[in-house]
């Protein structure tokens, strides 16, 4: 009497092998692992546009202020340069307001023709943005720059 499995040796190896070609077409548990390798890329990508859009809203704030205050100092709703650092740093976002560096230049009266208040805001990158988990943005900077001509000066 001939048995089926004669060709593969033994009857315990003829059942390993039936098991196996039984758990290669098993398609349970595909998705979870799919889902275990997509997941972190997926995190990171949603992790960089969130970093990203962070960065630029803190660049559109920081327009927005320098431009309110080059402003202010040209038609003269601010008394001094000290008034508008203390609007700047109190309408720039709270991450970026504690390490920002203002510069404010006023009209030199003694240079005829010099009718411009120059404001120029700059906060280090890693600050705009929320997180910098690996220090990729230390050593870069966002800035932004407004220049309005003083409207009280004579032509």
């Amino acid at each position: 009497m001939e048995h089926a499995w004669k060709g593969c040796g033994t009857e315990k190896t003829f059942r390993q092998k039936r098991v196996l070609r039984r758990l290669g077409r098993d398609t349970a548990g595909v998705a979870a692992i799919e889902f275990a390798f997509t997941v972190p890329v997926l995190v990171l990508i949603l992790v960089g546009i969130i970093q990203i859009a962070a960065a630029f809203f803190t660049l559109n704030q920081m327009n927005w202020v320098a431009r309110e205050a080059a402003r202010g100092l040209a038609v003269g709703d601010f008394a001094d340069t000290a008034e508008a650092q203390s609007y700047i740093n109190s309408h720039l976002i709270s991450w970026a307001a504690a390490n920002s560096t203002v510069d404010i230049k006023v009209p030199d009266p003694g240079t005829p023709g010099d009718t411009d208040f120059r404001v120029a805001i700059s906060v280090p990158l890693q600050h705009a943005a929320l997180l910098d988990p690996v220090g990729y943005l230390a050593g870069k900077n966002v800035s932004a720059y407004s220049i309005m001509r003083d409207e009280q000066a004579t032509p």
